[in-house]
């Protein structure tokens, strides 16, 4: 992600904190803040995704996945930062079962992790380098919609509508996240 994707998700942390407004609180701010990291990291694990299947050297490869990484571990850690007081408030309002913020949060790092020791590693493959980023793509896209669902349940919750009414939920529903 460039200059263009930094500016979006800058864009998208400050819209989700202006429309919280001051009656939202501070966990309000906080879950909009979590779900915009979530858009920020899928948006761009897609356009990484997409660029990688036009790579044109290895060097390019490279580049591009410093570049990609470099703005994708702070909005992990900040979903790290944010999911342990959300997951203490969904097991409070009764939904242990639900509360796995951080772990997928700590998925996102694993993959993260796991795609920087195999992103560009075929120097004369760049077909193979780009199915990779592919597949780094689609698996970051399913976490990030796991951590939306979940912030929008918490978000429902906090309105007072229950896992799945009020607030933002939307009636989503998502897999249980396990340790990575």
């Amino acid at each position: 992600m460039g200059a263009h994707g930094r500016t979006f998700v800058a864009a998208c942390l400050v819209a989700a904190a202006a429309a919280c407004g001051s009656e939202g609180g501070t966990e309000a701010t906080q879950v909009a803040a979590f779900r915009a990291a979530a858009d920020g990291i899928d948006a761009a694990a897609t356009a990484y995704g997409r660029a990688a299947a036009t790579i044109p050297d290895p060097d390019a490869c490279l580049s591009m996945h410093a570049g990609y990484d470099a703005d994708v571990r702070p909005m992990i850690e900040r979903m790290r930062e944010l999911s342990g007081w959300m997951d203490d408030h969904m097991a409070s309002m009764g939904h242990a079962g639900h509360a796995d913020l951080a772990c997928g949060a700590d998925a996102m790092a694993a993959e993260l992790d796991r795609h920087a020791a195999a992103a560009c590693a075929s120097a004369t493959d760049l077909a193979a380098d780009a199915a990779e980023a592919a597949a780094h793509a689609a698996a970051m896209h399913d976490w990030a919609e796991h951590q939306r669902v979940r912030a929008g349940e918490l978000d429902g919750m906090m309105a007072g509508g229950g896992m799945m009414g009020g607030g933002t939920g939307g009636g989503a529903t998502t897999f249980a996240c396990a340790a990575p």
